[in-house]
């Protein structure tokens, strides 16, 4: 046991972690071990602390205190204090600035006896839950803390995270969190990290409460490590511990996105979210809003930080947002705060309906232009207990040769329904050297004609590189096919390997479908789906340009993370000739494989001349379009335009791209 022992030091550099039942009936920890070291390990191995404290040395209750255990030489990154994990060798998984480090001290496991645990049993939420969490001083986990905030509004959606109801003497439990859009049920032991003077490094709760580090250290392990936790927005917390579907409203334009804000509309579905009792949170000063900082300290606010929405209302011709601060305290200062001469403007009835006085909780008021001026975006969960849900999984084919799986729905009545979908991990070690695909739902009529795979456009979600994406819909009976897109890892070289990307695609409706799972494969039927699909979107949601007579082109451009072009030529005996050059474009991919296109479309028929798709996420892209064009014979090829006089496609419509790019009859 002993060469075990040593073995989990090495992991777990300058680490104390000890059992969170060892707090006395007022909440008071204990006096520290001899054996405390001092500093805290901002990140580490999640198979160390997810261990049996049995298997390891161990400082009992009684004072008995094991013989010291000499810790070797360690690798610690000192750019971003991030613990390397012995498998990466000398790279740091954070940065790639190891550091070698010499540790002072041993590390120590407390085992606690039975009389240290008998008062620390409460394993679910107490009422107020929301005042259970806590925060530690040493980490800004604030996003991730907003988000058990504002789930802990519901304590019955508490319940349903934490399956283990009741304290276990072995120190197991069980925790219900929906990752990546797939519920998972991950097994934890209760042992916690702490710092020398036996405080939690990371988040803990008031009131001896346990859900609020058991849920953490099992959203931890899920991801891999306590640091994967720290970036984020809450939106992603409320879809990991609810798994029901998310929406972020942006309460700022963004110019780069060709985004607007109507602020008539944003109330409408604040409103209508408070209305449904849908959770919410505000994210302060994030995004791509440029804060000062002593702005909004002065105002009360910290900015990079999320809150809670409590309540949404309009009292005497005032717009009103109801917000809480996770962490208790730094309250609003400005109109409508406690104290603020703004309540005397309204009635004594609704200034005691409104309950104004509560800032020593971190709950105050604020009017809805202060939330547009300070705020970003407000993350709606929409929780319906009563929907019908429903989740696929698939892989999202590297070409349109592959062969790919589509949804078809069946509505015997009007619906509301919610559609999301997921990629696989970005987060923690998941997301190490990957960037992110672009997502987008469709969902299209499904029609019994020959001629085409599937007929108009009812709903899309937004094109985005993103963890998820998703869409809501209301559908009248009928027959409907939800199409999952992803471009930008298409491999159009036919030697070379193929990448693989597992999606997850979650429907939730108030009213029972039935749901068809359908694969393309050998299916004559859905074989140019991708062409028909994209085609029916460019038609109803792209900028129109009628560049000849007959000859219109369909663009897809601001806020599609990329753009799509189709042209259709209704020419009655004439073809086109279409050169698209995009070469001044950069960080953009091309599932032709080249930025340069040059195609015939004969009379009656249109084409998707290229799909490009942002590349990087991290970096800036930019799309760039010039067309030429002109009317020939339909019998003539390319002629000077093309390699040889009777190419009709350069780069050729090859069969990795054929599905996507071929002409299509009108």
């Amino acid at each position: 046991m002993a060469s075990e022992g040593k073995k989990t030091t090495k992991e777990c550099r300058r680490l104390l972690i000890f059992k969170t039942q060892d707090i006395d009936e007022q909440g008071h920890r204990s006096p520290p071990p001899v054996e405390a070291i001092n500093g805290v390990l901002p990140g580490f191995d999640m198979d160390v602390i997810a261990r049996s404290p049995h298997s390891h040395n161990a400082q009992k209750t009684d004072g008995t205190a094991t013989s010291p255990i000499d810790v070797d030489d360690e690798w610690c990154c000192s750019k971003c204090t991030f613990r390397c994990n012995p498998a990466w060798e000398r790279n740091c998984g954070s940065c790639g600035q190891p550091q070698k480090v010499k540790s002072a001290s041993a590390t120590s496991l407390i085992q606690l006896g039975k009389d240290s645990v008998k008062y620390f049993h409460r394993v679910q939420p107490s009422c107020p839950p929301e005042e259970d969490l806590k925060s530690s001083e040493q980490r800004d986990e604030a996003k991730f803390l907003s988000s058990m905030a504002v789930l802990a509004e519901n304590p019955k959606l508490v319940e349903r995270i934490v399956l283990t109801r009741e304290y276990c003497k072995e120190g197991v439990y069980q925790v219900r969190l929906c990752k990546n859009g797939t519920w998972t049920t991950v097994l934890i032991d209760d042992l916690m990290p702490c710092d020398a003077f036996r405080r939690p490094v990371f988040s803990q709760a008031r009131r001896m409460q346990l859900w609020v580090p058991l849920i953490e250290k099992a959203m931890a392990k899920l991801h891999g490590c306590y640091e994967a936790l720290v970036s984020g927005k809450c939106i992603e917390g409320l879809a990991t511990l609810t798994g029901a579907p998310c929406e972020s409203i942006p309460l700022q334009a963004d110019e780069q996105k060709a985004r607007q804000v109507d602020p008539d509309l944003i109330w409408a579905k604040l409103l209508s979210s408070r209305d449904m009792r849908f959770l919410m949170g505000a994210s302060c000063g994030g995004g791509n809003m440029k804060s000062d900082e002593s702005l909004f300290k002065q105002m009360g606010l910290r900015s990079r930080h999320a809150y809670s929405i409590l309540d949404v209302q309009d009292v005497e011709g005032n717009k009103l947002v109801r917000l809480r601060n996770p962490w208790g305290w730094f309250s609003w200062k400005g109109d409508w705060c406690d104290g603020s001469s703004k309540w005397e403007t309204i009635s004594a009835d609704a200034r005691h309906q409104l309950m104004a006085y509560g800032d020593q909780h971190g709950i105050f008021w604020m009017s809805f232009g202060d939330l547009l001026r300070y705020f970003d975006s407000v993350d709606v969960c929409k929780i319906r207990p009563d929907d019908h849900e429903s989740r696929i999984h698939g892989v999202f084919p590297s070409c349109a040769k592959d062969s790919m799986k589509i949804v078809k729905l069946t509505v015997f009545s009007t619906t509301e329904v919610e559609l999301g979908l997921f990629q696989e991990g970005m987060r923690g070690s998941d997301a190490k050297n990957r960037s992110p695909l672009d997502l987008c739902l469709l969902v299209c009529r499904e029609v019994n004609n020959c001629n085409i795979a599937v007929g108009n456009l009812v709903a899309h979600s937004p094109r985005q590189l993103s963890c998820f994406v998703g869409c809501n819909v209301m559908l009248e009976a009928g027959e409907y096919v939800v199409i999952p897109l992803s471009f930008n890892h298409w491999n159009v070289a036919p030697d070379l390997p193929k990448s693989v990307h597992h999606y997850t695609m979650s429907l939730h409706s108030s009213k029972r479908l039935l749901v068809e799972e359908i694969s393309t494969f050998r299916n004559r039927h859905y074989d140019n789906i991708l062409a028909d699909a994209i085609i029916q979107v460019a038609i109803k949601k792209g900028k129109t340009e009628e560049i000849r007579n007959g000859v219109t082109v369909y663009s897809l451009m601001g806020g599609w993370a990329g753009g799509v072009f189709v042209i259709e030529n209704r020419q009655e005996t004439k073809a086109v000739h279409i050169h698209c050059e995009c070469t001044n474009s950069f960080n953009i991919v091309s599932t032709r494989g080249s930025l340069v296109t040059k195609d015939v479309i004969p009379p009656h028929h249109r084409q998707v001349v290229m799909v490009l798709t942002q590349l990087e996420k991290s970096q800036c892209s930019h799309l760039s379009r010039r067309l030429v064009h002109r009317i020939a014979c339909p019998e003539s090829g390319l002629e000077e335009w093309g390699s040889t006089p009777s190419m009709l496609h350069e780069p050729p419509i090859t069969p990795e791209v054929a599905f996507l790019h071929n002409t299509r009859p009108l």
